[in-house]
């Protein structure tokens, strides 16, 4: 669902539309502005990948979970995709 919606706001995008983070409120796809998510302090990331490989993940979900750490946010991995996420195999970075 949150990709379908990361494509078609991608889609609608013009230069004059706002950075965007899509999220799931309930069941729902919602898309919430950046400067939203940024100015909303100490909250809960999981990192999650899924699929093949891509060259340069490492580098941007490190760079990502440093930045959180050191805006006070606490930062989560989760292993083996979805299925780890099911089965509660999700620990503290």
């Amino acid at each position: 669902r949150m990709g379908v919606e990361a494509i078609l706001a991608l889609l609608e995008t013009t230069a004059n539309t706002p950075a965007c983070v899509v999220s799931l409120c309930g069941n729902q796809s919602v898309r919430v502005p950046l400067m939203e998510c940024v100015q909303t302090s100490n909250f809960n990331v999981a990192v999650l990948n899924v699929g093949a490989p891509a060259a340069g993940m490492n580098a941007a979900v490190r760079s990502a979970v440093r930045v959180g750490i050191s805006e006070g946010h606490k930062m989560f991995a989760v292993n083996d995709g979805f299925e780890g996420f099911y089965k509660g195999q999700v620990s503290c970075c």
